[in-house]
């Protein structure tokens, strides 16, 4: 079939190439689409790659800052928070997510973050400075920077940074209690050096007081009213010179003189006299170790110690109660030394001494030791005694520790060093007063050189002397004692000499004079020594010494001791 001269055919035939080539474009469409897809897939994944590793990087670098940042909502709930809180608490980041910030702060310190918060809403930026309360019940000091974050001008809540001031707190804590350890220390040996210069001169004065009281209340008669006025003075005389004793004392300016006891026998033998101090309405108890170490320790101190403890006890139960004192022996390792102990490691025996009284506050507890302290209302208490007993304790190498609280009584641990071997040359007790074993001889050979600078205190130690059977050479100063000493031709037995002295001390006296006259026995006598005589404090075995004010009872005593033979001694020139 043909039309206008054409075949259909032909028409066809023309129509196939277009009709081919457009399917062909089509083709190429298809694959360009498809590469173009491709490579926007691989561009977006790219771009999704790069963020992710972004994103990594970023979280490292959060992960590295120690300090927590973090985001809130306008209701102060948190919406971020980096991983640096699982470092600084024991929340985790997922566990913080939602909560308010105000559900952590301390109570104490709720109202004042609450103002700070309120005062960054309005454009302030101020460090904020409180403390939050942990997952596990401690308490952290924290401090936060924060700004308003905005978005299209809507606030959408506050962004900041949190740092954790704890431990820096911690240390500032410390050096604040070292500083004011330190200012205690300073005014404890200030205080020290003002009573050790006042106790020189008040302890000649309470010599002086003290022995012609005793004088005049002897010649005058038992019943007499003299007497009775006269030991009335001497009982005051003798309560200044144990106030002084006291004072010298938890300043450590008294000397000490070790020994080795056995701390059981002292409490066994002081029982009576506790009983007594707490009176019959408190109950008083033991519970003493067996086999217990022996301690090395001032026994005057000791004594000071336990009468101290009691009678703080007794104040503390005014309408009765129970008093406990218990020995043991304890190990102190080196993990086990509380750091308010300040003790070495090693073996302690520890005196217990529990009431059941009326305890004392945290703050009351903190000034306990504190010297003058006192919360008697009334005149009696000095204030000196838990100082006297911490500073006591402390120069016989141990250590005081109390615990207290009201209504629950109070707990007073006591830690003394054990006698080691080192201690054997302090294997010295005390002998029975001279006065019950021997009389002095008094044959009229013995001479004394005396050595005073306080003319008074002079004159009745010359009498004393002379009761004693010595002839007296008495010089007023140490020359003038050395000069006596070269003229006098014959033997001299006795340097009883005042330790303080201006030029020339009373050891260097000693010292000068034994060079001279190898035979003299010396004996010293000082209400201070300032430790002239003692090495840092504590006195050699073989140095006598008589503490103002003393009695011619207390002279008498030293003189046996220095003159006639010890037991053992005895014992030997009998074999």
């Amino acid at each position: 079939m043909t039309s206008g001269g054409l075949r259909i055919s032909s028409i066809e035939e023309a129509q196939n190439p277009i009709m081919n080539a457009n399917k062909d474009n089509d083709k190429d469409k298809d694959k360009d689409k498809d590469k173009d897809e491709k490579a926007s897939l691989e561009g977006l994944q790219r771009i999704l790659k790069d963020l992710e590793k972004s994103q990594h990087e970023q979280q490292q670098v959060l992960d590295t800052i120690s300090d927590v940042l973090f985001r809130t909502d306008p209701e102060g709930r948190f919406i971020f928070v980096s991983s640096a809180i699982e470092r600084m608490s024991s929340y985790t980041k997922e566990e913080m997510i939602g909560r308010c910030i105000f559900d952590f702060i301390h109570p104490e310190d709720l109202e004042r973050v609450a103002e700070g918060v309120a005062q960054t809403y309005h454009g302030r930026i101020e460090p904020l400075e409180f403390r939050v309360n942990d997952k596990d019940g401690s308490e952290r000091f924290v401090r936060t920077w924060g700004r308003v974050m905005e978005e299209n001008g809507q606030v959408v809540g506050i962004g900041g940074i949190m740092s954790d001031l704890t431990e820096l707190r911690k240390v500032e804590a410390d050096k604040a209690d070292l500083e004011e350890q330190l200012q205690q220390s300073q005014k404890m040996e200030a205080l020290g050096r003002l009573a050790g210069g006042v106790a020189h001169d008040f302890n000649n004065l309470l010599f002086v007081m003290l022995n012609y009281a005793s004088l005049i209340e002897e010649r005058a008669g038992d019943g007499t009213v003299d007497a009775k006025q006269a030991g009335a003075i001497r009982q005051a005389a003798e309560r200044a010179g144990e106030l002084t004793r006291q004072l010298l004392t938890f300043s450590r300016t008294k000397v000490v003189k070790l020994r080795r006891f056995d701390l059981n026998e002292v409490l066994v033998e002081m029982e009576s006299m506790l009983r007594r101090i707490v009176g019959e309405d408190v109950q008083l108890s033991t519970r003493l170790a067996k086999d217990l170490p022996c301690i090395a320790c001032d026994r005057s101190h000791l004594d000071q110690v336990l009468i101290n403890l009691a009678a703080n006890a007794r104040d503390a139960m005014a309408g009765g109660g129970s008093l406990t004192l218990e020995t043991r022996l304890i190990e102190l390792g080196p993990d086990l030394v509380p750091s308010e102990l300040q003790l070495e490691p090693g073996p302690y025996v520890c005196l217990t001494v529990r009431d059941t009284g009326c305890g004392m506050s945290k703050d009351v507890l903190g000034r306990a030791f504190e010297p003058f302290f006192t919360t008697k209302k009334d005149s009696s208490g000095t204030g000196l005694g838990l100082s006297t007993v911490y500073s006591a304790i402390r120069q016989s190498g141990g250590l005081v520790r109390m615990d207290s609280s009201p209504g629950r009584g109070t707990l007073v641990e006591v830690y003394l060093p054990m006698a080691n071997g080192d201690a054997s040359a302090l294997d010295k007790s005390d002998r029975q007063e001279a006065t019950e074993r021997h009389a002095l001889p008094s044959d009229g050979r013995r001479v004394a050189l005396l050595v005073e600078d306080e003319p008074q205190v002079r004159e009745l130690s010359r009498t004393m002397l002379e009761n004693e059977g010595f002839t007296v050479l008495d010089a007023g100063h140490p020359e003038e004692a050395l000069r006596l000493a070269r003229l006098h031709r014959g033997p001299l037995s006795l340097l009883l000499t005042d330790v303080v002295m201006p030029d020339m001390n009373g050891r260097q006296l000693a010292e000068q004079l034994c060079r001279e006259r190898p035979e003299v026995k010396v004996l010293y006598m000082s209400g201070y020594t300032d430790n002239v005589i003692a090495q840092h404090g504590m006195l050699d075995v073989d140095v006598m010494l008589l503490e103002k004010p003393f009695t011619a009872k207390e002279l008498h005593t030293k003189l046996c001791d220095l003159f006639l033979p010890c037991d053992d001694e005895e014992e030997k020139e009998d074999d």
